[in-house]
């Protein structure tokens, strides 16, 4: 059979995953480096006590450690978060828009208009609302071109390009804002935009039916072991049931409250190792790549364990995504309380942050890509509605964060209280998707597809 069309599919899900990690996350680590930390460690010392920063003697470098913009950490927090408005916002439109359009243009046109627009960040700043259709296209592509004994890999394939993207983003981002100024991090997230947005667009085809060069032997084996048989873009969506679905709502604050984890450590991490730890944009570059590697491990072959498990002891999809869903919260809630109370010591606040995210990327095959399971048929519209609202924590944990980090008190009793709250958060999370959750596909799911099936055999 040679190399399978729908494992190139799933290739060019990562790379367009990776890139929309890119433009998500650059701002992350260009902060450091635009930040001028002499103004804001003067506004620290007429809010905090005497306790002296962990870190100012771990400083590796004196590179690019001091910038132009002289902001707060009310400031610094809605800067960080400034992409998330626009991607939740958007987010809904952009699975209707996959819904009824298909992969192939909406992705090309988010990945072409997200690049172009990176270019102009530098000096607009941030804003872009480009790639919020590439997480539902993700999730949605998968039921035209997903055997059933593959779901749960395909599937964790889209939220690996999370920990990958973030990582390469976070360890050539800070050797770039060392060595060539905080603008380059965003004109290298602009160009690799556009180049893979060129590759979607030549190489992805819509289903298996419409791929041109796709074996027979292929075409037939997805057809016939995919979840939903027919696959038809003018069905009408269940918006009612979707919504008062209580399986919907345990996927989504599943989702939310892992997102919460991931995006707390991805957003603020950096910042908590510039301004407490007190690395340069170089050094924290490095840190926060290394420390998602394990993630990025637990993100490639959870789902694919999954798979097997299911098929050679059939354990049911319901325990398999529960099990999950129960390892990415509650060991990463402990992880987190733990970095609350280790105090200074960066080796074991790096080595719990690594054991974080290793955890937290059991998720990949938990709540994450749970539509497709619930709901083939409109994966990718309930991935929007999932994405739009398990994304606020972009905005919503850094600005509660900057309000904690600009209060009276000293900053390390602040990052605990930051911390002590993502454990929380956590925890709570796993707990209600493991008593909500479902692995079934829905009856108002089913229902649907059973009426466009009789009237299509009448």
């Amino acid at each position: 059979m040679g190399f399978e069309k729908r494992y190139i599919l799933g290739l060019m899900i990562v790379l367009s995953g990776c890139n929309m990690h890119f433009t998500r996350s650059n701002i992350n680590i260009a902060i450091v480096g635009m930040v001028n930390r002499t103004h804001q460690e003067q506004g620290f010392s007429q809010n905090s006590s005497s306790e002296v920063v962990c870190g100012e003697q771990h400083v590796g470098s004196d590179v690019g450690t001091d910038g132009p913009f002289m902001y707060s950490n009310t400031q610094q927090s809605l800067l960080l978060s400034s992409y998330y408005y626009g991607y939740c916002f958007f987010s809904i439109a952009g699975g209707y828009i996959v819904h009824k359009c298909g992969i192939r243009k909406t992705v090309t046109f988010a990945l072409l208009t997200g690049g172009l627009l990176s270019l102009f960040i530098p000096e607009l700043l941030k804003t872009d609302e480009g790639s919020n259709v590439i997480g539902p296209a993700g999730a949605g592509c998968w039921t035209n071109w997903g055997p059933e004994s593959e779901l749960s890999f395909l599937t964790s394939l889209n939220f690996c390009t999370n920990v990958l993207g973030t990582s390469i983003l976070n360890t050539l981002g800070g050797w770039m804002g060392a060595f060539f100024g905080w603008e380059s991090i965003f004109y290298a997230s602009a160009v690799s935009n556009l180049l893979v947005g060129l590759l979607w667009y030549f190489l992805v085809a819509e289903s298996p039916e419409k791929h041109a060069t796709l074996s027979e032997e292929e075409r037939c084996f997805i057809i016939e072991t995919r979840r939903s048989k027919k696959i038809d873009n003018d069905q009408e969506i269940p918006l009612l049931s979707i919504f008062t679905s209580p399986v919907v709502l345990a996927m989504i604050v599943g989702n939310l409250t892992s997102n919460w984890g991931t995006l707390t450590l991805s957003i603020l991490f950096p910042k908590y190792l510039a301004d407490v730890q007190g690395y340069d944009i170089a050094s924290v570059g490095w840190m926060v790549g290394m420390t998602t590697g394990l993630n990025l491990v637990a993100c490639l072959f959870t789902g694919k364990i999954c798979d097997s498990i299911h098929k050679k002891w059939n354990f049911s999809r319901l325990f398999l995504i529960r099990a999950c869903v129960f390892i990415a919260g509650v060991p990463s809630a402990l992880f987190a309380f733990g970095m609350s109370v280790v105090g200074c010591n960066i080796s074991l606040i790096l080595s719990l942050v690594c054991l974080q995210n290793f955890f937290m990327g059991f998720d990949s095959a938990g709540s994450k890509p749970n539509a497709a399971f619930i709901a083939p048929a409109f994966a990718g519209f309930i991935m929007s509605i999932q994405n739009c609202l398990a994304c606020t924590p972009g905005f919503l944990s850094p600005i509660i964060a900057g309000g904690i980090l600009d209060g009276d008190g000293n900053l390390q009793s602040k990052w605990r209280t930051v911390f002590q709250l993502e454990a929380a958060v956590l925890f709570t999370g796993a707990l209600f998707f493991c008593v909500l959750g479902s692995a079934s596909v829905q009856p108002w799911a089913e229902k649907t597809n059973s009426k466009k099936l009789l009237a299509a055999s009448k």
